[in-house]
């Protein structure tokens, strides 16, 4: 990825045309990646200046305040997305990370089954509610979840891990050793 270039094709398309607020996202996302989430806030401001009515302004805003560990900001700008289209499931997905790192887990678990709710194929999903339930000592529910995600995405270990973490409570140490070992052979 030549987010050098990158940059430089959206200053290009800034300076061509500064009243396009996709010119911005589309930069504050090079932003978000190069994770110079100071940046990203800025482009994002940007956009949400130029049209205040499109959510994924907020949603880049909402993932680089995330970024930045401005978790009660990303939760903001997460709902104002939510508001503005109710129907994308990346909106609570954000939301429910947030709270997830704010340890408020049952809120966590609230955005997270919305979020499946709108699109049950996506295995981050599934991980972010399992982990919530894994903290609310939840464990069978964890497991549920955890092997949804690994059903959805054999290939990632953090989703073995959180099984294999959930089954130990659980007392059922050969399938959570099984887990580890599945985690460490994947990473």
């Amino acid at each position: 990825k030549d987010y050098k270039k990158a940059i430089e094709d959206a200053n290009k398309a800034i300076d061509l045309n500064p009243e396009e607020p996709q010119h911005f996202d589309m930069r504050g996302w090079i932003y978000h990646c190069l994770k110079n989430y100071k940046k990203a806030v800025e482009d994002a401001n940007k956009a949400i200046d130029l049209n205040p009515d499109e959510p994924q302004y907020f949603r880049l805003r909402g993932w680089a305040y995330y970024s930045l560990k401005n978790y009660d900001t990303a939760i903001k700008d997460a709902t104002k997305a939510i508001d503005l289209n109710p129907e994308e499931p990346d909106h609570y997905y954000l939301k429910g990370d947030a709270y997830f790192h704010l340890k408020d887990y049952k809120k966590a678990v609230e955005d997270a089954t919305k979020a499946i709710d709108l699109n049950p194929d996506n295995h981050d999903h599934f991980r972010l509610r399992g982990n919530a339930y894994f903290h609310l000592k939840d464990y069978k529910k964890a497991v549920e979840d955890a092997t949804k995600a690994i059903d959805l995405n054999q290939d990632e270990p953090t989703h073995f891990d959180m099984r294999g973490w959930a089954y130990y409570r659980l007392k059922d140490y050969k399938k959570a050793i099984e887990d580890a070992n599945k985690a460490i052979d994947l990473n």
